[in-house]
């Protein structure tokens, strides 16, 4: 599985998000501080290359993206999971600020940023929607579509697409 790791991340932000519990954050497990733990974790999930920071994974070495995923075989780009690492990039930058580590913080802000640049154009389709992967099973994902809106990780342009798709495809 290659969405876990985010969610584990996700699940010590919700934990410590408003400030307390913070002291957390520190706690070590086995030697280990959970934030180090958190950064280890997210740091598993393939990429292809450096300076692309969408989640990445071929046939042979393939990885499930998400829930029901676990009977498909997606390839190259993963849509789904790419957007669950930008979040926890957000709340890693959250919880980074938390522990007064600004340049962690600025490090996981601009990843985040990066993969919501990269988004549109690696998984745009004709259809407005963006597509589950670039490689095998490389349809149109509307869930993976609207979960990138709603996490705000589209331009306005792109968004707007996104809504439209179903209006405008009766194939949908």
């Amino acid at each position: 599985s290659l969405d876990d790791h985010f969610y584990f991340v996700e699940m010590a932000w919700h934990l410590m998000k408003d400030g307390e519990n913070v002291g957390i954050l520190t706690e070590e497990i086995d030697g280990v501080p959970l934030i180090q733990r958190l950064e280890l974790a997210f740091a598993v999930p393939p990429v292809q290359k450096d300076g692309d920071e969408l989640v990445w994974c071929v046939e042979d070495k393939r990885g499930v993206g998400f829930g029901f995923c676990d009977s498909i075989v997606h390839t190259g780009h993963l849509l789904f999971c790419s957007v669950l690492k930008a979040r926890a990039a957000r709340q890693l930058a959250g919880m980074m600020e938390l522990c007064g580590d600004e340049p962690s913080a600025a490090r996981y802000r601009a990843l985040a940023q990066t993969i919501a640049e990269q988004l549109a154009p690696t998984f745009a389709d004709d259809s407005g929607l963006l597509r589950a992967s670039t490689g095998r099973s490389a349809q149109p994902d509307v869930w993976g579509s609207a979960f990138a809106v709603y996490s705000g990780l589209l331009k306005d342009t792109d968004r707007e697409q996104v809504f439209r798709a179903p209006v405008r495809d009766t194939h949908l």
